[in-house]
Parts: structure tokens; C-alpha cells; sequence
């Protein structure tokens, strides 16, 4: 009987692509493992192992660093008046203090010991590493609350005032007469204040003819022409009406013409400072009178940050994370000793109890 052939069907085209595919997964494991055996070096097999080959690879490690805490500080502000951009976005976020608290705080130490402490530093150089302090404290304070048991808000806060009131008298240099007043730097002082402070209230009048005929009333002869008693006399008169105006006038005509109480206060010391050399007076300060001495608004701010120091130092001790306050080249030789009086302290003392008729210099820290 004859065998009856059966024909084979052909491959479908899905056969023929997975058999292809297949074909070409295996030529491709074929030369990698070619390219493999290539890149290894051949061994002999009486050729013993060495140990870096029998080990298991290490895995890379990253080394942790710890920065230093002053490379994460604010930097230093470049002016005066971005400064006060800072502080004052500062001190936004935190409560004012009431007028207790901040009496509370002035007890703490004396005119005499701050007056001696700012005479070693310059203005522009307190405020300017104050406000990066500020910055850093402020940041510190809202995220780490074990630093708000060492350094309390209210202190800061106390800190932004008196930081404030430096920046408003850094902004403006006045042409503050030296130890060694007289009659002609008084003069000139004053004449500085009058005549910024009119030009404040000139643009602030206008041509309005009720604003203008109350300055010249107020301003009185030509500035040129006044000296002495008319230049006190005048400055009082126009002191007595920019704080009327500032009472009353539209915020935003204020504002453009830039007429501040600061200016008004200018002029009343001026004319003060002027009245004294004229009466013969020493208008140097008096022992047991600072508010005008030199050096005390800066020594306000240098010892609270003395204060924020050594309480924030106190936190780092407790938790590493927490950021150091590291005083600048220009304070660091005020800020880096202990906050105890020093001799560095002492001496300043001294030259002030000179201008002041004391006897004992370490007497000034009780006034």
C-alpha cells in the first residue's frame, strides 16, 4: 500500500517572527558573551585567586560633612538701608513689647557701661553685623524650639528695637560735634538740620498758599542771615510746625517729601546743643546723663548681641544643628571676649570719666 505523504504546512508569519526573534536573542547572548571574554584576562587554572578577587565589590559611600555654622549665616547687609529693609521685615513677624517690658529691659544695665562698650566700635559696623545676626535668629527661632528655651522672643524682640533706632540714626549721618565742641561745629550742626529739615517741608508744601505762608512765617529771614539766637530760634519754630503738619497732612505727601520725625529731632538737639555753647555751657554729657553720648545707641545693640551670644551658644551645646553667632573682623574683638567688663571695657571707661569729671571709672557702670 502505497504511503500516502502528507505535506508540511508552512510557518505562519507570526512563527516566522517569534523564531526570528528568538534567533536574535540568542546571537546577541553570544557575542556579549564573546565581549565578556575579551574583557576578562584568561587564567591559567593552577593560577590561585588573589583576596581583592574573591571579595564582594564595595559599594560607594558618600562621607557626610558637617558645614561650619557660620557658612550657613546671612551675609553681611551692604548698606545701611537695606539693612533696615531686613530689620524691619524682622521685626514684622514678631510682637511688640509693651512699655513695662521695655523699661524691664533698659534696667538691665546702665547708660555709663553701654556708652563705654559703643565708643570701641563704629555705627555702620555694629549695625550692619547685628542685622545678620538678626536674620539668623529669627530663622532659628521659628524652626528650633529647644532655642526658644534659651533665648526668649520678648529678648529678640527687645534686640529688633534697639537695632532699629541705630539704623534710623546710621541712615542719616548728622555732622555730630566731637568731644571737643565748640561754638563754630555746633553752628554748622545746626545749620545742617535747618536746612534739611526746610527742604523736607518745602516739598511737602507745595505752592499751596496756606502751607506756604505758615513756613515762611515759621523760617522767618534768609538762612544765610541767621546766626546764634535767630538760627535757635528758627529752628524751633520749624520744628514746632513740621510736627504739626505730620499730625495732620495726607501720609502719602509726607512720605514723598520725605518729612520724618527724625529730622524734627535733629533740629531740636541742634538748636539745643547751639543754646548750650552760646550760655558757655559744656554740651558734652554730664555723668548720670547720657542720653546723647556717644556710643550709646551702638553700646545698646552690642550687648544684646553679647546676650544672644551666649544663650544661643548655650542651645549648640544641647543640639550641634543649632547655628553659631560669629561676629565679623571689625567686632570681633568685642564680641569674641567674655561679657563680663574686660580692661579693653575699662579703658573706655576712663577716657569717658575724663570728659565727665569721675574720679573712678568702674563708677560709670552703676550710673
Amino acid at each position: 500500500m502505497a504511503t500516502r505523504k502528507t505535506k508540511t504546512p508552512a510557518p505562519t508569519s507570526n512563527a516566522r517572527s517569534r523564531a526570528g526573534a528568538h534567533a536574535h536573542a540568542s546571537t546577541a547572548r553570544v557575542k556579549a558573551d564573546r565581549g565578556d571574554a575579551a574583557r576578562v584576562k584568561p587564567r591559567r587554572s593552577a593560577e590561585p585567586m588573589t583576596i581583592s578577587e574573591t571579595a564582594k565589590p564595595k559599594a560607594r559611600t558618600r562621607v557626610k560633612t558637617h558645614a561650619d555654622p557660620a557658612s550657613h549665616a546671612a551675609p553681611l547687609p551692604a548698606d545701611a538701608a537695606q539693612a533696615s529693609r531686613v530689620v524691619e521685615r524682622i521685626r514684622a513677624r514678631w510682637p511688640s513689647l509693651t512699655p513695662a517690658e521695655r523699661d524691664a529691659f533698659d534696667g538691665l544695665s546702665s547708660d555709663g557701661r553701654r556708652a563705654a562698650l559703643g565708643a570701641r566700635c563704629k555705627p555702620r559696623d555694629v549695625a550692619l553685623d547685628a542685622a545678620r545676626w538678626a536674620w539668623s535668629i529669627d530663622r532659628q527661632l521659628h524652626e528650633l524650639a529647644l532655642l526658644r528655651e534659651h533665648y526668649h522672643p520678648k529678648r529678640f524682640a527687645y534686640f529688633l528695637e534697639r537695632l532699629a533706632a541705630l539704623l534710623r540714626v546710621v541712615e542719616t549721618p548728622k555732622p555730630l560735634p566731637s568731644r571737643a565742641w565748640t561754638k563754630t561745629s555746633v553752628e554748622d550742626w545746626a545749620r545742617g538740620a535747618h536746612r534739611r529739615l526746610l527742604l523736607a517741608m518745602e516739598r511737602f508744601a507745595g505752592a499751596r498758599p496756606a502751607e506756604v505762608e505758615q513756613l515762611s512765617q515759621a523760617c522767618g529771614s534768609s538762612i544765610a542771615r541767621i546766626d546764634g539766637e535767630g538760627l535757635i530760634d528758627s529752628l524751633g519754630r520749624l520744628s514746632v510746625l513740621a510736627k504739626s503738619w505730620m499730625q495732620v497732612g495726607e501720609p502719602v505727601l509726607l512720605e514723598a517729601a520725605l518729612l520724618v520725625p527724625r529730622l524734627v529731632a535733629d533740629a531740636s538737639a541742634s538748636a539745643g546743643a547751639l543754646a548750650a555753647t552760646i550760655d558757655g555751657a559744656d554740651v558734652g554729657p554730664k555723668s548720670g546723663a547720657w542720653a546723647d553720648a556717644p556710643g550709646l545707641r551702638e553700646g545698646w545693640v552690642l550687648e544684646e548681641m553679647l546676650r544672644a551670644r551666649d544663650d544661643i551658644a548655650a542651645a549648640h551645646e544641647e543640639f550641634a544643628g543649632i547655628e553659631l553667632l560669629v561676629p565679623s573682623p571689625a567686632l570681633r574683638r568685642v564680641l569674641s571676649g567674655p561679657t563680663r567688663p574686660d580692661a579693653g571695657l575699662l579703658a573706655g571707661l576712663g577716657e569717658m570719666s575724663e570728659a565727665n569729671g569721675v574720679a573712678d571709672p568702674s563708677s560709670l557702670l552703676e550710673h
